[in-house]
C-alpha cells in the first residue's frame, strides 16, 4: 500500500509500456506516481528514467549492486525487494545480494564492486562521498 495515493484513475498508465523506451516492461509503479506531475513533466522524465535502466553505460551488475545497496541503507524494503529481483535477473548472485545486507564490504565482491559499494555507504551515510574515496 503506497503511503502517497496512486493519481485519480483518468489519469491512469497501461499495465505494458507501449512505446519508447521500456517498450514491452511491466509499467512501474514510479512511473505511476510521476503521474502527480504535470503532463510536460512527465512525458519528458519517463523515457529519461527508463534509458538509464537500459541505455545507461554503467555495467547493470554495479547499476544494481548500487541501488539494492542504496534501498538497504535508506530502509526502503519496497526498493529492495523490487532490485533484488532485477539484480538476479542480470547476473548478481544470491551470494552477493546476502553480502550486501552485512556492513563489511570485501568477499564475494571484485574490487570495482567493492568500490562502486564504499561510495554508496559514503553517499548516504554522509550525503557526500569523502576525497579518498573518489580517489580510489
Amino acid at each position: 500500500m503506497p503511503r502517497i495515493p496512486y493519481p485519480p484513475e483518468g489519469k491512469a498508465l497501461p499495465d505494458v509500456v507501449a512505446e519508447g523506451p521500456g517498450k514491452g516492461m511491466r509499467t512501474l509503479n514510479v512511473q505511476r506516481m510521476l503521474l502527480h506531475l504535470t503532463p510536460a513533466i512527465h512525458d519528458k522524465l519517463t523515457p529519461f528514467s527508463l534509458s538509464l535502466l537500459q541505455e545507461g553505460i554503467l555495467d547493470p551488475i554495479l547499476r544494481e549492486l548500487a541501488l539494492v545497496r542504496v534501498g538497504l541503507l535508506s530502509n526502503s524494503p519496497y526498493e529492495v525487494h523490487h532490485h533484488d529481483a532485477l539484480a538476479l535477473r542480470v547476473g548478481v548472485t544470491q551470494a552477493k545480494l546476502d553480502a550486501l545486507r552485512q556492513d563489511a564490504i570485501g568477499d564475494p565482491f571484485t574490487p570495482a564492486e567493492q568500490a562502486v559499494l564504499i561510495f554508496i555507504d559514503d553517499m548516504v551515510k554522509n550525503v557526500r562521498p569523502a576525497d579518498a574515496t573518489l580517489s580510489a
